[in-house]
């Protein structure tokens, strides 16, 4: 009887903590996101607001094509019909109404992602989840359309059974990027949803003709040519790091140090469909709209950073499944924006250049692509937690929907105790500052923000960064270590001892040990050396200029210096933007 009544009361204990516990966990997240929007959303505002031409390359090639009335690649002609109306204005205008435009869409994204969701921190939550994606900031960025594609594909989704000839629109219109329009037809060939398909057909056939009509005829054969000829390897490239950009198979195999074979490329292509065609088969009707929306992004060919935004499709949608077990729609959502933000970090964009050498090698990257895989893992437990159930109702989602929302309104009956909703008042506005409070905080230590940034370029880093073994003489007093003008690291020495004594000295230690001399300039009473050290590759891991200059007797003995791969500097995208301004 005692163990009978204990586990009654645990169970009640879990059944009351447990609102405070998710309650806790959504305002931490909250915390995290708005942390991470913080970190990216004022460069983004500023591209909008003063445009650089050589920073919106997307928009830039649509809007000349669309000037000039020729077509854009593997792009739909009909992308330059639309387009046109924006060449009336000048470049800058033009860009900052695109810009708006897709912003707009990213929005309406966002808000139809949290319409299932009823507590409204856990709508905030999933609000935020959409607007911080990193994807999604460099595709407003570079001036591309994905956000409008994500809306297109998410509301041909959601409005397939109830309006379908207008979803069918929707997918249609997806043909302006057409590598994601082959799998919403086959998702609409097998739910046998013949008015979506009219629709598509119709819609696409609306867009090609009036582009062609536009450009010309030999449109369709020149889109046709590259959709044709498109790589699946590194051998057509249009530029030298290109291919470390993408988030499709390939680019994924570059990031894990394996050759994006073709024979290999397309092997995971097979594999992620093949895995799509099982959740197909056996899985429930809204776990299928969530598995052709992974789908999607899986086996496109040619997939770029920013077009992987996009799997905000797939989670709003997972909001609205039907899994048989509901703690796996947070788990994959958490770990989908985990996963978005590892990716964008190891992701080489912009290309860099310092000394006249890439940032990372052709075909480099700054760690694993996470999304790409996750997308297939998450496929993978679709195909066994997605499953239908026997004797399951073929579309359970509307009526749950409106009972979901009907069932706290008629909850308002007066309480039995009036000074019970006090304490929880009080309770949630505690959970809402310690939430939000930890979930800041750990943003923060992750990214490095504020209150625990440190200074990538301050002294104790800059000396830490300066090698061992590096050719100095037994100089005086340190004077300064920081930021460096030609190069990211700088440090400076003052000696009693003359140039000449100095130089006799750092000489004979580059001959000694591992430094290569590749520059000696020596002037009236100055020294300028430009050494590099090579590993045991023979590849160089170090890039130094040393001057030593004479001074009140004395002399001056200056470094500055950079690790190669310049990867390895923290703070490299900062000094670039401020190069020439430091000491």
């Amino acid at each position: 009887m005692t163990i009978s009544m204990l586990s009654i009361s645990e169970q009640r204990l879990v059944v009351a903590w447990r609102p405070a516990v998710v309650r806790f966990l959504l305002f931490a997240a909250i915390g995290v996101e708005l942390m991470v929007l913080a970190a990216w959303l004022p460069d983004t505002l500023g591209r909008w607001i003063s445009p650089n031409p050589a920073a919106i390359a997307d928009f830039t090639n649509f809007y000349d094509h669309a000037e000039t009335g020729n077509s854009v690649g593997m792009y739909s002609s009909g992308l330059v019909l639309m387009m046109r109306p924006l060449t009336w204005l000048g470049v800058t205008a033009a860009y900052q109404v695109y810009f708006v435009i897709n912003a707009l869409a990213l929005l309406a994204v966002a808000y139809l992602a949290q319409r299932p969701v009823r507590s409204p921190e856990a709508r905030l939550a999933v609000f935020l989840a959409v607007i911080a994606l990193p994807q999604a900031h460099w595709a407003l960025r570079t001036g591309h359309f994905v956000p409008v594609l994500a809306l297109l594909a998410l509301s041909g989704f959601l409005l397939a059974e109830r309006r379908p000839v207008i979803a069918g629109i929707c997918f249609g219109l997806l043909a302006l990027k057409p590598q994601y329009l082959p799998i919403p037809i086959l998702y609409l060939l097998w739910t046998r949803n013949w008015n979506a398909l009219a629709g598509t057909a119709g819609s696409l056939a609306v867009l090609s003709v009036a582009g062609m009509a536009f450009i010309g005829p030999e449109a369709f054969f020149f889109q046709l040519e590259r959709m044709v000829n498109i790589s699946l390897d590194q051998s057509q490239i249009y530029l030298p790091a290109q291919q470390t950009w993408q988030y499709s198979w390939q680019g994924f195999l570059i990031s894990a140090g394996i050759e994006p074979t073709p024979l290999f490329t397309i092997y995971l292509m097979a594999l992620s469909f093949a895995v799509a065609m099982v959740v197909w088969t056996t899985g429930t009707p809204p776990v299928v709209k969530v598995a052709a929306a992974l789908a999607m992004l899986l086996v496109a060919p040619y997939s770029s950073f920013y077009n992987w935004s996009m799997i905000a499709v797939a989670g709003a949608l997972l909001l609205r499944s039907d899994l048989r077990h509901k703690a796996l729609v947070p788990i994959l959502l958490v770990s989908g924006v985990l996963a978005a933000a590892l990716t964008q970090k190891a992701t080489p964009y912009p290309t860099l250049e310092v000394l006249g050498l890439d940032v990372v090698a052709r075909g480099g990257t700054y760690g694993l692509y996470w999304l790409p895989p996750f997308a297939l893992g998450a496929l993978l437990l679709l195909a066994f937690a997605g499953r239908r159930r026997s004797q399951q109702v073929a579309e359970p989602v509307v009526p749950a929907k409106k009972k979901a929302k009907r069932g706290p309104r008629k909850s308002k009956s007066p309480a039995a105790n009036p000074s019970q909703p006090e304490p929880r008042l009080a309770l949630g506005v505690a959970l809402a500052v310690i939430g939000l409070t930890v979930g800041f905080l750990v943003s923060a230590y992750v990214s490095n923000n504020e209150p625990f940034r440190q200074d990538p370029f301050g002294q104790h880093t800059v000396l830490q960064a300066l090698p061992e073994d590096f050719p100095l003489a037994d100089v005086g007093t340190l004077e300064y270590a920081g930021r460096g003008s030609l190069l990211p690291y700088r440090v400076e020495w003052q000696s009693e001892q003359p140039v000449s004594e100095v130089a006799g000295v750092v000489g004979r230690k580059i001959q000694d040990g591992p430094w290569e001399l590749v520059l000696v300039e020596d002037g009236d009473d100055v020294l300028r050396l430009r050494t590099v050290r090579l590993d045991l590759g023979g590849y160089m891991d170090m890039f130094a200029e040393l001057q030593v200059s004479g001074v009140d007797g004395g002399s001056v003995m200056s470094i500055e210096f950079t690790p190669m791969p310049t990867k390895n500097i923290a703070g490299l995208n900062d000094w670039i933007g401020n190069r020439g301004t430091g000491r």
